[in-house]
């Protein structure tokens, strides 16, 4: 049987949800961000029921502190709202590529009209499809797949123990522990019947440096709908770009590019090709974020 969280780890999830400036450095130190015995959990989470497990990074973050990457949740929930002021459509359709266990889906659900989720790996689809189960949630079609610039079969690597969302297409640490996954063209397979999208207006990428094959296949969508996208560049790998130029080369024309900042509150600055979190907003939208963007 799991273990459930102590008594201990139940007064650290209040102090956590205290957001005071130090609460992550006094997690840190307490141990609370690391975890290798299985203990199951189930909180509240935006409105909605969140079961997870504190062997797993991201899960402990939102057992501890309320969320994971909130400055990235607080971005897209100004991004649906900015959209429904904005865009003569009343809807709004959020792509979540690399959804992990679901946390972003889960919280777009309440703030897009339709949610569309892809997760390769068995175990992260499994949890998410699990929490979407719970909750009863009709507007997110997940599927069970990699999106790519082509179809093919893949080698999903190990990632790094306890941390569901580092794992990737692009490397491994433990390759017996690598898990063959179906890749298909992005675009080809959102315009698939199965599918039905009609139009792409938020995209949330962390496909841990996969994401020039992603943008690739995403080519002739993105020109066209040109949406919002937030999107991960991590150090070494910066999504296999090789620069600045061949990143915007792979987006639509006139892309605003910023940097994603800020602990809960999000803030862009201006683009740093060595930061991490990436966002990319189409010209015409970019006074409807002006109240993010840092002076």
């Amino acid at each position: 049987m799991p273990n459930v969280p102590t008594l201990t780890d139940k007064l650290c999830r209040i102090i956590g949800h205290t957001r005071l400036p130090s609460v992550n450095r006094l997690l840190w130190k307490a141990g609370k961000f690391s975890r290798s015995v299985d203990t199951e959990f189930e909180i509240d989470f935006d409105g909605r029921r969140y079961r997870g497990n504190l062997v797993d990074f991201i899960d402990r973050h939102i057992y501890f502190t309320g969320a994971y990457a909130p400055a990235e949740l607080g971005f897209l929930d100004q991004a649906a709202l900015a959209l429904r002021n904005t865009q003569a459509q009343a809807d709004v359709t959020f792509i979540d590529i690399g959804a992990n266990c679901g946390q972003h889906s889960l919280f777009m659900s309440r703030r897009a009209d339709r949610v569309i989720a892809f997760e390769p790996s068995a175990e992260a689809a499994g949890r998410l499809q699990a929490n979407l189960a719970l909750n009863g949630i009709s507007n997110v079609a997940f599927f069970h797949i990699a999106l790519g610039d082509r179809d093919h079969t893949a080698q999903l690597g190990s990632g790094v123990p306890g941390n569901s969302g580092s794992r990737s297409l692009t490397w491994t640490l433990d390759a017996e522990k690598n898990e063959n996954v179906e890749v298909r063209h992005a675009a080809d397979f959102l315009g698939s019947p199965n599918v039905g999208l009609t139009r792409m207006d938020i995209i949330k990428l962390d496909v841990e440096g996969y994401e020039k094959a992603v943008l690739t296949g995403l080519a002739p969508l993105l020109k066209r709908d040109r949406p919002i996208l937030l999107f991960e560049l991590l150090d070494q790998v910066k999504g296999g770009f090789a620069s600045p130029d061949e990143l915007r080369a792979h987006l639509y024309p006139d892309a605003a590019m910023f940097t994603l900042s800020g602990r809960r509150r999000p803030v862009l600055a201006p683009f740093d090709w060595n930061a991490e979190e990436a966002v990319c907003i189409p010209g015409e939208r970019a006074h409807a974020f002006e109240g993010m963007i840092a002076r």
